[in-house]
């Protein structure tokens, strides 16, 4: 669907209302977090949210992030939701999200599973990586392979909105499905656990969410994050902010053409 102004405004702002709540819970029990992709790149380009972008995007290492995975549950504020594979098996992500209720966000690719479709706020793990780089192409492989084999478990579209890429993936994605039907969804997950997180107990250099080569970052570029307006907030953003952007987005001051300004689509919307 493609968004009304209002709509778009509403996105944004229920999206830092969700914020705030994550803000709170870090901030009472000593959790650390960061921002990632766009944003990062919100934050340094529009001091908030990209004009056209409807999401947001907090990173974690992984201590910070099992840490409050554990608390948020118990701490969260009667109007907001934690939707991750620990307390909802069916849910297709591996990530964390924090919801809020009584609003409505079906995206497409999953939208026959039963779980909470809501406005939320996507949490991302971060962890260990090699330094070694024929480890490090081992380790993206096999972590890659495990994250794609947990989400087709549960979905059979891309979440791709448009684009040639859009069929291939749906493609790839309906076919994995599949074949994952006779594999338990938490052999799956213990599988990607496992990968993601066996270089934690080792000094690094870098860290990485998810086996994402545009997320493998240099603990010195992202540590002290510094603060940074966002909207109405101020926000801890990687302190060489600007080398992560350009790995990830290139000469990312420059606005994509308008074609490519887009945000998830989500097929039902209520804010």
């Amino acid at each position: 669907m493609k968004y009304t102004n209002e709509q778009l405004k509403g996105i944004q702002e229920i999206e830092i209302e969700i914020a705030k709540e994550i803000i709170r819970i870090c901030e009472k029990n000593d959790i650390s977090y960061f921002t990632i992709g766009g944003t990062t790149l919100g934050a340094v380009r529009h001091n908030g949210f990209i004009p056209w972008d409807d999401d947001m995007d907090i990173g974690m290492c992984r201590k910070d992030y099992d840490k409050f995975l554990e608390i948020a549950p118990k701490q969260l504020s009667e109007s907001f939701f934690l939707l991750h594979y620990r307390f909802e098996k069916r849910t297709p992500t591996y990530h964390a999200k924090v919801m809020r209720l009584g609003t409505q966000f079906v995206e497409s690719y999953a939208e026959k599973i039963d779980i909470p479709h809501c406005v939320f706020v996507d949490i991302m793990p971060f962890d260990n990586i090699p330094s070694d780089e024929k480890e490090l192409i081992k380790y993206r492989k096999r972590v890659k392979l495990y994250h794609q084999l947990y989400i087709a478990k549960s979905v059979w579209k891309t979440s791709l909105t448009r684009g040639k890429k859009k069929y291939l993936y749906s493609a790839i994605r309906f076919i994995l499905h599949v074949l994952m039907m006779p594999v338990p969804k938490e052999y799956l997950y213990n599988k990607l656990e496992t990968e993601l997180r066996q270089y934690n107990g080792e000094e690094t250099e870098k860290i990485s969410s998810r086996g994402i080569e545009v997320f493998e970052w240099n603990k010195k570029d992202v540590f002290p994050t510094v603060g940074h307006p966002f909207e109405s907030l101020m926000l801890p953003i990687p302190q060489n902010a600007d080398v992560l952007l350009k790995h990830q987005y290139g000469d990312y001051m420059q606005l994509p053409p308008e074609n490519q300004r887009i945000g998830h689509a989500p097929k039902v919307l209520k804010v």
